[in-house]
């Protein structure tokens, strides 16, 4: 790693260096000895490490281009501490290491999977490390099988990968272990010939059962085929011994990939962390808003279904209505608005503009009755010789509050009702100030509202009053029709190039369906207006009309000519 940019690699401390050197200078052959007095570097038998007698720690150091360097620890260890035949005395400290592993490489010797006792034993001791790491540490780990002595594999070049599950074979992994030998088998065939793809199948149909324990511990896996050396050298008596020229190749590479999935996983944890801190106060939210929204839904909105229930069943139909009857009109919808949770915040904003338009509804009807009274009987008390400035008084007085309707009208729903209680205040403060005529229409005004609040109202069923609306269609092409049918009535169908007069009858809480066909393209579009007594009475009135919008606007428009209410 020295000539590396990306990662920097360096001991802790003496003893892990110490250990690097020896091992890499007895390979190459290279002793230190005096001569002359002086230390000197000589050349002498290549040798490889002795194997490991006793169990040491490794510290080192690794720097990452743009990331904070880490430290790690490894343990060298003898390998009979884990050995299955002779558990060994070391077992037991080295599961003391356990509880700190971020990652775990298991190197198997490429010569051990020609054996069968040998390879059995590490399998079975590979497998109880990763038992003993699922009960010592909370979080999966990495691992990786790193095949070493490598270039002892049929077809083992430096142009094969390090990794032996590359490219399209990780999405094997999970498989049974069958697939996932065939799966890596053939991506490997394809991108590196016949003989690396047999050498790979017989990589991992041998390690098959430890893929297995992998699999259900952890899919993060990685299978590494590496050379410490880049091949051997024989000597005169059969033996062998490490190559004049090292060659190592992929050694780097399992450790860099365990370190990769570590920080990976710190800053996945890191984010999973933060990002269940902010799932659970968004379910936390969710429950109390939909609480709240619950509450609202089964005790509050009872009062507007007890306002609309004495609007429709009453206030419509009724010919007079003094102030005292529109309060009791008004009160449920006024204890709706009173409601701490009735926000737009808690999404009660919609509920709220229609309460306060059923007020203003209730207000106009009230005003507008006692302004047209009063000013006919002004009318009417002025009749005969010096009737017209009576007259005058009265036509201004209703052309005064005509103007406040049409202004609150154009206003927006949120700004009516205020726009609306200010214009009529002055309105009524204005009436006594204008001359002799319209104090006479403002005291009988006044007179009127006494009377009518003394007035008691039956209630009666009107849901199921007759309606009859004739309509005048127009915008209708020579390729459409409409037909149009209150609930369960008489269909009208209107095909003309021009305007046409028809009558539809029906029951005024029932369904108004209204269908588009287009002749050219046979197409039928349909449009319902599920409440008409909301939608066209009281608000449409006789020569008022709407535009119909059949997911597209083709300018077709209905006008009201007549509307007519049969029984009582």
């Amino acid at each position: 790693l020295k000539s590396r940019t990306e990662f920097k690699l360096s001991p802790l401390d003496n003893p892990t260096a110490a250990s690097l050197i020896e091992g890499y200078n007895l390979m190459r052959g290279k002793q230190i000895k005096i001569k002359e007095g002086r230390q000197v570097e000589v050349d002498g038998e290549r040798k490889f490490p002795t194997m490991t007698s006793e169990t040491r720690v490794l510290k080192f150091g690794l720097d990452m281009a743009g990331r904070k360097g880490l430290k790690f620890y490894t343990v060298d260890y003898k390998g009979e501490t884990l050995s299955i035949a002779e558990p060994g005395e070391l077992r037991a400290k080295f599961a003391e290491f356990f509880p700190y592993c971020r990652a775990a490489l298991f190197f198997i010797d490429a010569s051990v999977l020609d054996t069968d006792v040998l390879l059995r034993e590490q399998i079975a001791a590979f497998q109880t490390i990763i038992h003993d790491l699922r009960d010592c540490v909370d979080k999966r780990v990495p691992i990786g099988i790193v095949i070493t002595k490598s270039d002892f594999l049929e077809g083992y070049s430096t142009s094969n990968p390090v990794e032996l599950i590359s490219g399209l074979g990780a999405i094997y992994k999970g498989r049974r272990q069958e697939a996932f030998t065939r799966g890596v088998t053939r991506v490997n065939r394809r991108r590196f010939g016949e003989i690396w793809g047999r050498t790979s199948e017989r990589i991992t149909r041998t390690l098959g059962i430890l893929v297995d324990s992998m699999v259900s511990y952890n899919l993060d896996f990685q299978f590494f085929v590496v050379s410490a050396t880049g091949g051997l050298a024989k000597k005169p008596d059969g033996s062998v011994e490490p190559p004049p020229d090292l060659r190592p190749y992929g050694i780097e590479r399992p450790l860099m990939w365990a370190f990769k999935r570590i920080v990976f996983n710190k800053r996945k944890h890191f984010w999973w962390h933060k990002v269940k801190w902010v799932i659970g106060l968004c379910i936390l939210w969710a429950v109390l808003f939909s609480a709240v929204n619950l509450f609202h839904l089964l005790f509050w909105t009872n009062d507007l279904t007890r306002g609309d229930k004495r609007y429709y069943e009453r206030f419509v139909h009724e010919e007079e209505v003094g102030r005292k009857m529109a309060r009791d009109f008004k009160d449920p919808f006024d204890d709706y608005l009173e409601h701490w949770a009735n926000v737009e915040f808690f999404g009660a904003l919609p509920l709220r503009l229609y309460a306060n338009q059923q007020r203003i509804k209730i207000d106009l009807r009230v005003d507008s009755s006692l302004v047209e009274a009063a000013t006919d009987e002004s009318e009417e008390g002025a009749g005969g010789g010096g009737g017209a400035a009576g007259s005058q008084a009265s036509t201004d007085t209703r052309d005064d509050y005509n103007q406040i309707v049409a202004k609150v009208e154009r206003a927006p729903t949120a700004e009516r009702k205020q726009l609306y209680e200010d214009s009529m205040d002055r309105f009524w403060d204005n009436l006594g100030q204008v001359g002799e005529d319209s104090t006479s229409i403002s005291q009988k005004l006044k007179n009127r509202i006494e009377a009518r609040e003394k007035t008691y109202y039956e209630e009666w069923e009107v849901f199921d009053e007759p309606i009859a609306i004739t309509y005048e269609i127009t915008g209708i092409g020579g390729d459409e029709r409409v037909t149009v049918q209150i609930g369960g009535g008489n269909k009208v169908d209107f095909t003309t190039h021009s305007s046409l007069e028809k009558e539809v009858t029906g029951k005024m809480a029932e369904t108004i369906k209204f269908w588009h066909l287009n002749f050219e393209t046979e197409a039928k579009k349909e449009m319902k207006i599920e409440d008409p007594l909301t939608n066209f009475y009281p608000p449409v009135r006789d020569g008022d009309g709407f535009r119909l919008h059949f997911e597209a606007d083709r300018n077709i428009f209905i006008k009201f000519n007549k509307i007519e209410k049969g029984g009582s």
